[in-house]
């Protein structure tokens, strides 16, 4: 039996209300009309700004990664350094400013490895992945004023190895690995040859 298939189209928001608003995020109510005309229930969304997630290397072969409290999770956890994008900021001048001020590390070159949504029932929030080569010490890192941060370095050999995967690894959050996933292929090629 045939059937014509059905387009998806996005639906048109008809009423949108505020209820937070906020440095951080703000937080929206929105009453959308779907494409035959009828009315959504009511949906809720996140307008957080765009952030970018650093998978950055040292020349010994090392993956920088920083350790500090989330609240949301309430735990101290680890990930890769990452941050909001600030408004004039390119994803590439938020990723190097990122990796500096949580770090104390830059790097010469940064390759754009691509952007995920990781939340897109919540929010079109866009995280931007960069991978940073030859990353070295410039300064101490100056995290802002309501963060405390541990850089740690961890051998590319273990964040490849089944560790990386394995209950208790290395990274706690999904933003992470999937950056970490999505330098994979860069990262193998630095491996020495066995």
């Amino acid at each position: 039996m045939d059937q014509a298939k059905r387009v998806i189209e996005p639906w048109q928001i008809a009423e949108s209300t505020w209820l937070l608003r906020s440095g951080f995020m703000d937080v929206r109510r929105d009453r959308c009309r779907k494409p035959d005309g009828s009315r959504s229930r009511d949906y809720f969304a996140l307008d957080l700004k765009d952030f970018c997630e650093v998978v950055a290397v040292t020349s010994r072969l090392e993956i920088l990664l920083v350790r500090e409290y989330k609240h949301g999770a309430r735990a101290v956890m680890r990930t890769l350094p990452a941050g909001f994008i600030e408004p004039g900021e390119t994803p590439e001048q938020g990723a190097r400013r990122e990796l500096l001020e949580e770090t104390g590390y830059s790097a010469p070159a940064f390759t754009y490895l691509g952007t995920f949504l990781l939340v897109p029932d919540l929010s079109s929030s866009r995280g931007h992945v960069f991978l940073a080569r030859d990353a070295g010490a410039q300064a101490a890192p100056h995290p802002d004023e309501d963060e405390e941060i541990e850089v740690e370095t961890v051998p590319l050999e273990r964040l490849l190895g089944p560790a990386m995967i394995a209950a208790g690894g290395y990274l706690d959050d999904a933003s992470s690995l999937l950056a970490l996933s999505m330098a994979r292929p860069h990262l193998e090629a630095l491996r020495p040859s066995s």
